[in-house]
């Protein structure tokens, strides 16, 4: 369980994100802090404090996880795609064709002993490739 002071104020997530957006430390300082008085050098000292803090850190690493989580198709959804792809006669054939070579590799069936295959695929595609 998290304490008191593991969490992150508001002001403190804002600058977690702006960091993410910016890629920059010390703008991310700069937009959520109070700045003016500070030269270049010490706020560059502040940011780099900053975000050393171990809660600030582990929640840049939450947000970086959940972004690649959810940039990153998993298999079924590739699978979903091509196998539209195939069916879809409005795309073109060299698509179409493509697309059931590489559904094809990702369930093993153009392997002689592949583990993959093992698993029973409950759900098989009828298609035609005659328009």
């Amino acid at each position: 369980m998290a304490s008191k002071g593991d969490k992150l104020t508001t002001r403190e997530e804002q600058t977690c994100q702006d960091y993410i957006t910016t890629g920059n430390k010390t703008e991310a300082i700069r937009r959520n802090y109070k700045t003016e008085n500070y030269s270049e050098n010490a706020l560059n000292v502040q940011a780099t404090k900053f975000f050393k803090k171990p809660k600030i850190v582990l929640r840049i690493d939450e947000i970086r996880k959940k972004m690649e989580d959810e940039s990153i198709l998993n298999a079924q959804q590739l699978q979903q795609f091509w196998t539209k792809t195939i069916l879809d006669n409005g795309e073109e054939m060299k698509d179409r064709l493509k697309s059931s070579e590489l559904l094809g590799k990702c369930i093993g069936a153009f392997e002689k002993d592949n583990k993959q295959k093992a698993t029973k695929i409950e759900n098989k595609v009828n298609w035609s490739l005659i328009e």
